[in-house]
């Protein structure tokens, strides 16, 4: 009786605070952010990933999972932005400079995502602090898109070993044999459970403990893998593309980042509700002050 009492005041309270915030509309602006973003993130990522492996075979891993988690479509798609946004090959100054562009516009989508959380959670930055803020949450974004290069690489070696695994273990069951393989689903999973742990503690202007962040970046996960699914397959049924022509495939990856910016963004909510109610509390950095003091 009291879980269930838990649940019903968690959601009540998460759906209020997500409404109060206009959740909806945060989540159309990080989309956009996301459009611009998405490419020379997913670049980075394949390169960093591309210091342990080919990077041909990392490409192709991730259009794969992408592939199996949303659709074809969509894998096609995102092949497309990494071949056709590459680092500058010519002089040295150019080589860095294309780096550097290429973290600045990957590291906006981290920037906007703090700026959302922070208002969901009723925080801002104090004033005299614009130098200091600005430089910090940029250092955080590059180490954000440093941190999905890494996750993608711990992913692609243990897959690595799982596969190995299903070649030379013949004398295990035919039936754990082929869920070694199917594991990779469930590394996805933990991936997202550190991103997202990750992004709800160290992005925010705001104080909140370990123990309070885990348990919505495991929900947020579990929502965002199932929403994926779904999103997925509506996107697989329908015919954008045709209907869009050209822009059919910058509309699908709009239409997939949408929806997934409303899962962070309402698990990040429903984070702030939790550790408000039951936890230690989300309280404003020292660098930083509570505007708001209902929003949940």
């Amino acid at each position: 009786m009291k879980a269930t009492k838990a649940i019903y005041y968690l959601t009540r309270d998460t759906i209020d605070g997500w409404t109060k915030a206009n959740g909806t509309l945060l989540a159309a602006g990080l989309a956009y952010y996301a459009i611009f973003s998405l490419a020379p993130l997913l670049v980075i990522a394949v390169s960093v990933a591309g210091l342990v492996f080919r990077k041909s075979d990392v490409t192709e891993r991730l259009v794969k999972e992408i592939s199996i988690v949303v659709n074809p479509r969509m894998a096609i798609a995102v092949q497309r932005a990494i071949e056709s946004n590459n680092f500058t090959r010519g002089s040295e100054f150019a080589t860095v400079l294309s780096v550097l562009v290429m973290l600045i516009g990957a590291s906006i989508l981290f920037v906007q995502v703090k700026r959302a959380i922070n208002f969901l959670w009723g925080i801002a930055p104090q004033p005299g602090q614009g130098l200091f803020i600005v430089i910090r949450t940029q250092f955080l974004s590059f180490v954000m898109v440093l941190v999905i290069g890494v996750l993608l690489v711990v992913f692609m070696v243990v897959s690595t070993i799982l596969v190995s695994l299903n070649q030379f273990l013949d004398f295990l069951p035919q039936n754990i044999k082929e869920v070694l393989p199917e594991a990779d689903f469930g590394l996805i999973f933990v991936g997202f459970v550190m991103l997202f742990a990750l992004t709800f503690k160290l992005l925010p202007d705001a104080k909140i403990a370990w123990r309070d962040v885990w348990l919505g970046a495991v929900l947020t996960s579990v929502a965002f893998t199932v929403g994926e699914l779904l999103i997925g397959f509506f996107l697989g049924e329908t015919s954008l593309s045709g209907a869009y022509r050209a822009a059919g495939s910058v509309l699908l990856i709009l239409v997939w980042v949408y929806y997934s910016m409303q899962i962070l963004l309402f698990g990040a909510k429903f984070t702030q509700v939790y550790a408000n109610r039951y936890g230690s509390k989300v309280l404003p950095s020292k660098k930083a002050a509570l505007i708001i003091q209902n929003l949940e």
